[in-house]
């Protein structure tokens, strides 16, 4: 398509008092452009508490902004009771979190609502020494995923974890859903 402007605008991206995990920019089937992704609670967390999405117009302009919160019962979903635990006691202090999300992938459907896909990824060095030698190896974690649908009107829909464990030592391309 042909660029309107040669001019780019700026907008500063806030959620009042809430940190930006990951954002991404996106074109809609209707030439907008939407920014969604993930925001934390706490400044220095690598954790998630919610998802969030908004329009751009083409003056940069945000609008039409929307924050849902991820509930404590989606975090609690295929872990262990210990963990559940844990999850319920760092609700009760407003801290439980869904760490290392990224945002994955945005779908348009036609009816105007939205899906987003998220996956718990995060890498781990491994240095080892045998005499004057130091190895340094990586190893990939792709887990669960996170999958929320927003309607049309801004509503969320839903809001499912789906359990997922995988590593490896080849990272990006090898691995992830």
């Amino acid at each position: 398509k042909e660029p309107r402007s040669s001019e780019l605008a700026i907008s500063r991206l806030e959620l009042g008092e809430k940190f930006i995990r990951t954002a991404w920019l996106y074109e809609s089937p209707e030439d907008k452009m939407v920014c969604a992704g993930y925001y934390g609670n706490e400044k220095r967390s690598r954790g998630v508490d919610g998802v969030f999405y908004m329009k751009v117009d083409m003056s940069g302009k945000l609008y039409d902004s929307h924050e849902y919160e991820i509930p404590v019962s989606i975090l609690n979903q295929y872990v262990s009771k210990r963990t559940r635990k844990k999850n319920n006691k760092k609700d009760d202090d407003g801290k439980a979190q869904f760490y290392n999300l990224k945002l994955r992938n945005l779908k348009f459907y036609e009816d105007g609502s939205i899906l987003l896909i998220g996956e718990q990824h995060y890498i781990v060095e491994n240095t080892s020494r045998t005499g004057n030698m130091t190895t340094t190896s990586y190893t990939y974690y792709y887990n669960d995923i996170l999958a929320t649908k927003i309607d049309a009107s801004g509503e969320l829909s839903w809001m499912i974890k789906l359990p997922k464990r995988q590593r490896g030592g080849a990272g990006t391309g090898s691995m992830s859903y």
